[in-house]
């Protein structure tokens, strides 16, 4: 059900004004479909979830950004209900609702030091964490689940299968090198370039906050040294100067700092697999493919965290 179809009952649901236009096509990302509304008090994005979200959890990430925006943090602010409440339901569906920001598209390539510099204000913003550190961002994927996955990626005749193979043992040992994270904060835990964006007059913003949650800021800060700059040592060394002349609070200095990105990266691989095994509709296996095929044309090694070690070094 896409909100345009119910516009006037969302912008009376959030004190938004009268209508004026409704986008026709949705952006869609891993957990909602999100739908641009124009209103005579201006644009705004509206979320349509697709992974159940309760009103405690939405309300403690939209603390976390008003906090964030309150300290300057550039990332779209978001519009509680006339009730004050994160969620709505509009026509049997769960919608939240931002304030609207133009973002080019998503770039590995963005200036290393302004990545930088955005994480140290990020992690500036020392936020106590409440409960442990999630399993998705801390705890290893496991040989006996990779074992499974392998076998019935080659039982099912999957494409990925033979190179899955090839990287199990890899994948296995990374995991290894993983700890347990120490100093914990809210962290954004997703900042990956879908994530961290451009403007169009060339400033930076930071969306999709709603896994922010516990983490070691050393181990979020290994993970935007892969993503936006990976075995280019260049790019390595001055994202982090630039984070640490920031006064960023973390620090990269051994393999076990590389434990939320061995995390992320290996379920986001498995989830991936196993959508692709479980899916029925040639469609969706084709997305899962492609999701895959990300992680196996770029694996996180040994030799990879090895490379980005030096380069900050």
């Amino acid at each position: 059900m896409p909100p345009l179809d119910h516009a006037d009952e969302v912008a009376r649901a959030f004190a938004l004004g009268a209508v004026e236009a409704a986008g026709a096509e949705p952006a869609r990302g891993e957990q909602g479909l999100v739908w641009e509304l124009r209103t005579a008090r201006g644009r705004f994005a509206v979320k349509e979830l697709l992974v159940s979200r309760d009103e405690a959890h939405a309300e403690a990430d939209a603390r976390v950004q008003e906090r964030m925006l309150e300290e300057g943090i550039p990332l779209p602010r978001p519009v509680r209900s006339l009730d004050g409440q994160v969620l709505a339901e509009v026509g049997g569906h769960a919608l939240r609702v931002y304030e609207w920001v133009d973002l080019d598209e998503p770039d590995r390539g963005l200036d290393p030091e302004d990545v930088g510099r955005l994480l140290a204000q990020i992690h500036a913003v020392e936020i106590p964490a409440a409960g442990a550190v999630d399993d998705w961002y801390a705890a290893p994927v496991g040989p006996q689940a990779w074992n499974e996955l392998v076998s019935e990626a080659r039982a099912t005749g999957a494409p990925f299968a033979d190179r899955l193979g090839v990287l199990r043992a890899e994948l296995v040992a990374t995991e290894t090198l993983m700890v347990a994270p120490r100093r914990l904060q809210v962290c954004h835990r997703d900042l990956f370039a879908d994530n961290v964006r451009r403007t169009p007059d060339g400033s930076m913003c930071v969306i999709d906050w709603e896994n922010s949650g516990a983490a070691d800021p050393s181990h979020e800060l290994a993970v935007a040294l892969l993503e936006f700059a990976c075995t280019d040592s260049t790019r390595a060394a001055a994202l982090y100067s630039a984070y640490l002349v920031t006064g960023g609070t973390g620090r990269v200095r051994r393999r076990a700092d590389f434990t939320m990105a061995i995390a992320q990266l290996g379920h986001i691989l498995a989830r991936s697999a196993r959508l692709w095994l479980d899916a029925t509709e040639h469609a969706s296996r084709d997305r899962y493919e492609r999701a895959v095929a990300e992680f196996l044309d770029e694996p996180l090694t040994r030799d990879t965290i090895d490379s980005v070690l030096d380069a900050i070094g």
